[in-house]
């Protein structure tokens, strides 16, 4: 096979190791290396001071010399002129006195060179070469004839490059010819050879190729820079996205900190609220105080003034006398014992405390702050990929729409202030944990009011949380502030008319875990009867009785599955397992009914964004209550849709409950921080 390329046909001693280019002005370095005199500008430092040789790498200080004071390597460049000559008179034979041998030179009469050998690097007569060959060292040593040397040189100068058009394996034959399989030139016998076997092979003449390659170059070089105002768009594309996330961060920043600075102000104005209540109410139990103690000190002054009056009355001998002004001291006396003496009725210990609210960790949860999501403009710039284009198509499965609010912020029937957990009676009652009204409201299916009850008598203020159904008379409510569940026959409740009076309405039956709950929250109640109560860090699983059977979980947070970190709401599907909303490890949990892990729904790249509440239909699909949204999921956990809408302004919705018919399909969310109830109605995609 032919070569392009004959730079590796002239010998290593006339080929310049940094242009790789035929010797011009061969200059010797200290190492012996030799190179181009201009070439050695190119591998000096930059103070000029120091030549770096570019085949040993050694450093060679020049010190006063130059370039040009540095010895020329007199064997090539004897050689390099003795090849051009040769070349210049196109002759097959050595002129006379070109060069003599340069191993018989120091004899008398010295041969003319004709030979060099390349490993020795010198030139020999022919004679010479005969001993040349016949030593053990250089027998093997690779001999060229000085006339092959010179035609190399032919119609080039010696700053050329060699420009080759002799095949290399006949060096007698011309390249006319181009193999595109091999990408290699060739002359004719390489191509009726060994390119042209199984005439597998295109080849073509040197021209043609040539035409097709440029031809194919200039497609190229075209497509190429058609793509550089396109590319040169996408980066302006990338400029302007990145300016746009440098002033995004700056407002949403600046949006934070005022959100922040807002609640702290909000806080703060409370703070100097109470402690100004607080100085009142000390200011006047502190002249209350003040008060009776003067007035029992004037009582006690005139106690004493009578008491020596009476000592002297009755130190009197006289007996007229005696008589005469122990009248006076008896009305005194009396007078004395006549006069109501106002006690304290308070009780001996604090006289006001300040009651935290148990809620207000909960509030200030760093959603309730707000919440981060990218921009419709920044997210597309990624493109939708097949996954996500059909989980977008989902949407038109199902959807919803808001049908009713019920309640409003207020004491009144009907109204709410903060409403928590919910559920539904088998009636289709709704019963609805009112929080910060005390109180468990009970609406009909229309969202009309029905009744409510009150728990009096408790050791603490009422506090519920959720509510869960045992069977048609009673329910399980959770009591953050008495860390109670109380179980309540309501069976009077559900069918009397709404009334101020409760006495007949509601019975508490029992109350209990008190010293083994620490912040009940989420209760569900399985078809065994069992109640699971979501007790910050773990579920415990409680009897009717008040005995606890299990505790699900630690008593400190965890993020492994099975580990819980602020627990707001349970409940229980189809199958008796357990849904856990894991508020603060932004996940939902699901576990069987004896509470071992199966599964989780909301991975470190996509999690809920703090779940509060959770129910499920018939087919075990999820409705989940996060951040200002409500989410439908199928019960593997993937989003069917979403439940509401960013016009509905949802402000932290907690408890949900489901009503499903052959007729329609409701969700009621309790929207804490409007203080109602949102009712949305579910659509077939049909």
């Amino acid at each position: 096979m032919a070569t392009s390329n004959h730079i590796s046909s002239i010998p290593k001693i006339l080929v310049c190791p940094v242009c790789f280019r035929v010797f011009s002005t061969p200059k010797r370095l200290p190492c012996s290396h030799t190179c181009c005199q201009e070439c050695i500008s190119t591998i000096q430092t930059q103070e000029g001071a120091v030549i770096k040789c570019s085949q040993c790498q050694s450093e060679h200080k020049l010190c006063s010399q130059t370039v040009h004071d540095l010895p020329d390597n007199n064997l090539v460049r004897d050689l390099l002129q003795f090849s051009e000559n040769l070349a210049r008179s196109c002759v097959r034979q050595t002129s006379d006195g070109l060069a003599a041998c340069h191993v018989c030179q120091d004899s008398s009469e010295p041969n003319e060179a004709e030979l060099f050998c390349k490993q020795c690097e010198k030139m020999m007569c022919r004679e010479c070469n005969k001993r040349h060959k016949k030593g053990d060292r250089t027998k093997f040593h690779k001999v060229e004839t000085l006339h092959d040397i010179a035609k190399l040189f032919m119609g080039h100068s010696t700053r050329e490059q060699l420009k080759t058009e002799y095949c290399n394996v006949h060096p007698r034959k011309r390249l006319k010819y181009f193999c595109n399989s091999c990408k290699t030139t060739l002359c004719r016998l390489c191509k009726e050879t060994e390119h042209n076997k199984e005439k597998i092979h295109k080849v073509f003449r040197v021209k043609e190729s040539n035409e097709k390659e440029r031809e194919k170059l200039q497609k190229g070089l075209k497509k190429m820079k058609k793509k550089i105002p396109v590319i040169r768009k996408h980066q302006q594309s990338l400029r302007t996205f990145d300016q746009q996330l440098d002033q995004d961060k700056k407002e949403a920043t600046e949006k934070l900190k005022e959100q922040v600075q807002n609640i702290i102000d909000i806080i703060r104005e409370k703070e100097s609220a109470l402690l100004e209540e607080l100085n009142n109410l000390h200011r006047e139990d502190k002249q209350l105080i003040k008060s009776r103690l003067q007035n029992s000190e004037d009582v006690l002054s005139n106690l004493s003034q009578t008491i020596d009056l009476t000592a002297r009355v009755l130190k009197e001998e006289n007996e007229i006398d005696f008589l005469a002004i122990s009248g006076s001291a008896s009305d005194a006396i009396q007078a004395l014992l006549d006069e109501k003496f106002e006690k304290s009725t308070e009780k001996s210990g604090v006289c006001f405390e300040f009651t935290k609210n148990t809620d207000m960790e909960r509030l200030l949860h760093c959603e309730a702050i707000g919440s981060l999501h990218k921009t419709k403009i920044l997210s597309n710039l990624t493109p939708k990929t097949e996954k996500q284009k059909s989980q977008s198509s989902r949407s038109d499965v199902i959807s919803f729409s808001l049908i009713q609010t019920i309640g409003g912020s207020g004491k009144a029937e009907g109204q709410m202030a903060s409403p928590h957990g919910l559920t539904v009676t088998s009636q289709g009652d709704v019963l609805l944990a009112d929080r910060h009204n005390n109180r468990v409201q009970i609406l009909e299916r229309t969202g009309d009011y029905k009744n409510h009850f009150e728990l009096e008598n408790l050791s603490r203020r009422f506090d519920p949380v959720d509510v869960a159904v045992l069977d048609s008379k009673r329910v399980a409510v959770s009591d953050a502030n008495n860390k109670n569940i109380h179980i309540v026959d309501i069976a009077d409740s559900l069918t009397a008319e709404s009334t101020s009076s409760s006495d007949n309405e509601c019975k508490l039956i029992a109350s209990f875990a008190n010293s083994q709950l620490s912040n009940p929250a989420g209760v569900c109640v399985d078809d065994s009867g069992s109640i699971f109560v979501a007790d910050k860090t773990s579920i415990k699983k409680i009897s009717t009785s008040g005995n606890i059977e299990k505790i699900i979980g630690s008593s400190q947070r965890g993020q492994e599955p099975g580990q819980f970190d602020d627990i707001w709401c349970v409940t229980t599907n189809s199958k008796g397992q357990l849904l856990v909303c894991d508020t603060g490890n932004q996940r939902i949990q699901l576990l069987d009914s004896e509470g071992e892990f199966l599964k989780q729904f909301g991975e470190k790249d996509k999690p809920f964004n703090t779940p509060r509440g959770i129910a499920v239909d018939k087919s075990d699909n999820m409705f989940v209550t996060s951040n200002h949204c409500v989410q439908m999921m199928s019960s593997e956990g993937k989003l069917i849709c979403r439940v509401d809408d960013d016009d509905d302004k949802l402000k932290w919705p907690c408890g949900v409950a489901v009503i499903e018919d052959d007729s329609q399909l409701l969700v009621f969310v309790a929207d804490a921080g409007n203080h109602c109830i949102r009712v949305y109605q579910g659509h077939s995609g049909n």
